[in-house]
């Protein structure tokens, strides 16, 4: 259970255009709803509730945070790629209309002094990449997952 308590944080490692991080993800989950079962019949009923099953529990919810963190992340992720599209189509749009306005003017590089050609359209790289985030978001949940897991020894 420790390895899979691990193996929940190592979803952020996995590329966004896999495809594969939400069934990862829920593969887990669901294996921890099956070994939380088996272990709540087999332990007797006493009055205090076992470290075990406590652990269990929080281990389930460490495995919801991650699945809705990654949710987030795709989400921002495709919409990303829908903004680009769209800003490609909306850019390729407008040159067409200038080029048919006045062929002279239609430029899409101009020279630098270096006779190197330069783009007039530049983008403009956002301060947070996905891959810093996810990255951080891994370590986040590793610790997340070392903290639960003190739940068993204190």
């Amino acid at each position: 259970m420790v390895l899979l308590s691990i193996l929940n944080s190592f979803v952020f490692l996995l590329p966004a255009d896999s495809g594969e991080k939400i069934s990862f993800l829920v593969s887990i989950f669901v294996t921890y709803a099956v070994f939380l079962n088996f272990v709540s019949d087999l332990i007797p009923k006493s009055d205090r509730l076992p470290r075990l099953v406590v652990y269990l529990v929080l281990v389930q919810c460490h495995s919801t945070l991650c699945i809705l963190a990654t949710l987030f992340i795709l989400n921002r992720h495709h919409k990303k790629d829908n903004d680009d599209a769209k800003e490609k189509a909306r850019r390729n749009r407008n040159q067409d209309e200038n080029q048919y306005a006045n062929e002279d003017m239609h430029q899409e590089h101009c020279q630098s002094n270096t006779g190197k050609n330069i783009s007039v359209h530049s983008r403009i790289t956002p301060a947070l990449s996905f891959k810093t985030v996810e990255r951080s978001l891994f370590f986040a949940f590793l610790v997340l997952a070392a903290a639960t897991l003190l739940v068993l020894f204190v």
